[in-house]
């Protein structure tokens, strides 16, 4: 894995806990922190011992401890928050809570590592960002939820300093799978004090379940497998500063999102003003233009431990059947799938689709197989509420969805799938930007040609639904299944001999992303309708005859 791999995955964490709030907020309010803690650790716990029960044959005691240290570290990290946020106004709880990007470099010095003047610069700047943007108030700060956030910052930040360590000397999937269970144990045992009656005293909804799931799989599950992958490569330091990067992501789906989902917040100037410095700080620390800092500590007595490099000279292959592979795929976009119908974008026909990271990632590993799973699945998951006469557009869309990416990747390069390079990455976000472009015309030509009537606002949720999720999740998701750990064996490409020289399906390619570049610019941004400009039909049948020659 990469150095630029491995940040792309951090990252995609900070992005799942900066989106969680809007999950949180369509929790009941009388929800405890502590049956929240049992209840998405848990089902966190559950889907990862269903999907990977064979790796506990290779539990170890050591495993175990380590475990249990993180879990409790994390559980007083809950407790302690939990405490201070009610007893501080919500600028400075906010304001405490990041502090580790500081505690973590301090703490460290103590092993015998010293962050360098990048870093220092780094935090020094992200304080002054996260000050700027939350408001400060000195005057609030002296007060006892002052100690109990202190307390749990001091907690993130040892979790974070051990993972470090323990990721390196342990299996990170047994590691984090222990850690759910036993913080799931940790969470019920607090819930059943504060309320004997635990789960029997809950009122159950369709959308609790289905927020609790998308927490439970993405802040819990997806998030700290992806952590402790993650902390193999590199230092508790970076982790730390890219995480302090949350308020930017959090400030910017404030501004994107619909109003309906804690959306469509505008810009302060203070707020932008510290985002710009937060992430100033990010890519200062991120580089190494200052000479290192001295020694300020005498020299400490430290244990060898081994190198740990970015690459692996022994990388696992993962082979698995076709079956399989479809199986997977199909599992997977119905949990997703049904899982995010409670947010809805336009009634009965699109939501907020997470479980469009999918497609691109199980067509260019699985090829036609993934990519007939990802049609099929959409359809199913459509028989959960939104299915209708239209679902067959959205078998067509997420088909090509899948298919797409896995033709123009063996089209534009010959190496396997994979973002190891920049060369790559670069490939990897133009395939995708072409086919969330195609997928949003299928549907919502397909919608005005079948009803009559043409809606802008689904070919612009689609577009940013196929183009942000491919990106935000897709891109890690096939980062950890292409990583020497995992390594899952790539379809091989495609061998039927084409009509159109290789060349001329490039330039038909680069010709359909220019034409439909000047769709998605007239729609999202002009909002040019089809049936009040020639000119539009034109060129939606241009890229429908551009598209057909990439298939001959």
């Amino acid at each position: 894995m990469t150095k630029s791999e491995n940040n792309i995955l951090l990252f995609s964490i900070t992005l799942c806990w900066a989106a969680s709030y809007i999950f949180i907020k369509n929790l009941p309010e009388n929800l405890s922190s502590y049956a929240y803690l049992a209840l998405t650790t848990g089902i966190a716990a559950v889907v990862m011992v269903l999907i990977f029960f064979k790796k506990l044959r290779h539990l170890r005691k050591s495993t175990w401890i380590k475990g249990t240290f993180l879990s409790v570290l994390l559980s007083m990290n809950l407790l302690a928050e939990k405490l201070g946020i009610v007893r501080l106004s919500s600028a400075n709880a906010s304001f405490l809570s990041a502090l580790s990007i500081i505690l973590v470099p301090v703490l460290l010095l103590f092993f015998h590592k010293r962050p360098t003047r990048n870093h220092v610069a780094g935090a020094i700047i992200i304080m002054a960002g996260l000050a700027v943007s939350s408001g400060l108030d000195l005057s609030g700060f002296y007060s006892t939820g002052s100690l109990y956030m202190l307390g749990g910052c001091i907690c993130s930040a040892v979790y974070t300093i051990a993972v470090d360590r323990f990721a390196k000397e342990e299996d990170p999937l047994l590691l984090c799978m222990v850690q759910m269970i036993l913080s799931c144990a940790v969470g019920y045992m607090l819930w059943f004090l504060e309320d004997p009656g635990t789960v029997l005293n809950i009122e159950y909804s369709r959308q609790m379940l289905s927020n609790l799931f998308i927490l439970a799989f993405f802040t819990k599950a997806y998030a700290y497998i992806i952590l402790m992958y993650s902390q193999k490569y590199t230092d508790a330091i970076s982790v730390t500063i890219i995480a302090s990067t949350e308020p930017v992501i959090t400030l910017l789906l404030a501004f994107l999102l619909p109003a309906a989902y804690g959306g469509n917040h505008s810009l302060t100037v203070p707020s932008a003003a510290g985002a710009a410095l937060i992430a100033a700080g990010a890519v200062i620390a991120g580089l190494s233009f200052f000479p290192a800092l001295p020694n300020a500590l005498p020299r400490l007595r430290k244990r060898r431990r081994p190198r740990t490099n970015f690459t692996s000279t022994m990388p696992n292959v993962t082979v698995i059947s076709k079956h399989k592979q479809f199986m997977i795929t199909l599992c997977a976009m119905l949990l997703l799938g049904i899982s995010f119908k409670v947010m809805v974008l336009v009634e009965g026909l699109t939501e907020i689709r997470p479980v469009n990271a999918i497609p691109p990632v199980a067509g260019l590993l699985f090829g036609p197989v993934g990519a007939a799973a990802c049609g099929i699945g959409n359809v199913l998951a459509d028989l959960a509420g939104t299915f209708s006469p239209y679902s067959v557009l959205g078998l067509v869309g997420n088909f090509m969805a899948a298919y797409f990416p896995y033709r123009l990747w063996h089209l534009f390069s010959e190496e396997k799938p994979n973002v190891h390079s920049w060369k790559n990455i670069a490939l990897y976000c133009w395939i995708n930007a072409v086919t969330s472009m195609l997928v949003a015309w299928i549907l919502s030509f397909g919608l005005y040609m079948l009803g009559g009537t043409w809606m802008e606002n689904i070919y612009t949720y689609v577009f940013w639904n196929e183009l942000g999720f491919s990106y935000g999740l897709g891109m890690p998701l096939l980062i950890l299944l292409t990583s020497d750990e995992i390594g899952i064996a790539c379809c091989p490409k495609p061998k039927r001999k084409a009509w159109i020289p290789k060349r001329g399906r490039q330039v038909l390619c680069v010709a359909y992303f220019a034409v439909m570049a000047i769709i998605t610019t007239a729609i999202t941004a002009n909002h040019v309708q089809p049936d009040q400009n020639n000119w539009f039909m034109y060129l939606s049948t241009a890229s429908a005859l551009l598209l057909a020659g990439l298939f001959i």
